[in-house]
């Protein structure tokens, strides 16, 4: 059995034994959202059964920029086909949610691959594998295995189909997209952005299109210059709503400060990005949620040191995937660095996208690494 698929076993079965807990109270990720979700969806599965449609507003999701409050009504939606099956039904969406999570292990790994070697991709998946917030959240009804699944696959699609000509790459980023837009909405601008910036980039290199690429990005640059000011307030007030929602909590961090200006944010989002990757400090310890992950950030700040050399060997080896690879992670950590201002949900919602710290920063180790041996080899 290869490196990958002992990988994606290990994981899996690792996640299965934190599947009992999630069905109590001893798992701090199976209360709160994941209780909601699973009371929700149980209603909309009884009422299919009963050869109904379920009475709801989903289109009121989706139609602001940027949506502000949880989708839990859309993501309950989606989990109620499996209150269809006879049985234990949020054992049956339990498993298919963890196996989710086990793929996104996989994909991590096969994006090192891709991009240098096993041991990088080893490296680089193993903390998505084995941490406990990622092992006590993936076996519960929350969104977080999902959307690591389909932020990584969507990589992936894009990585493995770059400079090829592969027929269904529209519908699988299509469905993938789909995917992100039930289970987090506010994600698929930020996604969008990188896709765009990522084509356009690769688009430029593969053509020499230098002059053409010019005029766009100014062109683009004007068109900001006079209707940015209205998207930009949106934008700010948007977020300083978020932030203001979600400063409860014994966890909160930051709550005395709420950026009402760009230049408060600008400012803000450098600090917000620490607290977002980094936390818990020690100081902030006294929940068991917080308790359980407190080696996290320090292994998070060891991928992250050598993650800001590293991501330039993705952008070397593949400059549309690694561009926009690297526009997309900039804009959601600091989008949810100004929007996260909890430990709980921080550790939660940094899921999404702390892969990509350890991508970079695995594959710049196993680089220094392998120069090293290779000087020592040498008579």
């Amino acid at each position: 059995m290869s490196i990958g698929r002992r990988l994606l076993l290990g994981s899996f079965l690792f996640r299965l034994l934190f599947l009992p807990l999630s069905l109590t109270e001893l798992n701090p990720y199976a209360q709160n959202d994941a209780r909601r979700f699973e009371k929700l969806a149980r209603r909309f599965g009884e009422t299919l059964r009963h050869g109904n449609l379920p009475d709801v507003e989903i289109y009121t999701q989706f139609i602001p920029v940027m949506k502000i409050g949880p989708s839990d009504t859309v993501w309950s939606l989606v989990l109620s086909p499996f209150w269809l099956f006879p049985g234990p039904s949020g054992v049956y969406a339990r498993v298919a949610l963890l196996f989710l999570g086990s793929v996104a292990v996989y994909n991590v790994y096969a994006l090192g691959v891709r991009f240098h070697s096993r041991r990088a991709g080893l490296l680089a998946a193993l903390p998505v594998a084995a941490f406990p917030s990622f092992a006590l959240s993936h076996p519960t009804l929350l969104r977080e295995s999902t959307i690591l699944f389909a932020t990584t696959t969507l990589v992936r699609v894009f990585a493995a189909t770059a400079g090829k000509r592969w027929r269904f790459r529209p519908a699988s980023v299509a469905i993938l997209l789909g995917l992100v837009l039930v289970t987090r909405p506010d994600n698929i601008y930020p996604y969008l952005f990188a896709i765009a910036i990522g084509s356009w980039i690769g688009w430029t290199v593969r053509h020499h299109a230098y002059r053409t690429a010019g005029a766009v990005a100014t062109t683009a640059g004007l068109g900001v210059v006079a209707f940015g000011r209205s998207i930009v307030g949106l934008a700010v007030q948007t977020l300083s709503t978020i932030h203001r929602q979600r400063t409860r909590g014994e966890t909160a961090y930051l709550e005395q400060f709420v950026p009402e200006t760009l230049i408060e944010m600008v400012v803000f989002s450098w600090i917000g990005v620490l607290y977002f990757y980094f936390t818990p400090f020690p100081w902030m310890v006294g929940q068991l949620e917080t308790l359980v992950v407190l080696v996290e950030p320090l292994v998070n700040l060891a991928y992250a040191i050598p993650a800001l050399a590293g991501f330039r060997y993705v952008v070397r080896r593949d400059v549309a995937v690694g561009t926009g690879l690297v526009a997309g992670f900039v804009v959601v950590s600091v989008f949810y660095s100004i929007g996260t201002v909890n430990v709980g949900t921080a550790v939660r919602m940094r899921q999404q996208f702390v892969w990509v710290l350890y991508l970079f920063g695995a594959i710049y180790v196993i680089d220094r690494f392998r120069l090293a041996s290779d000087r020592e080899a040498t008579p």
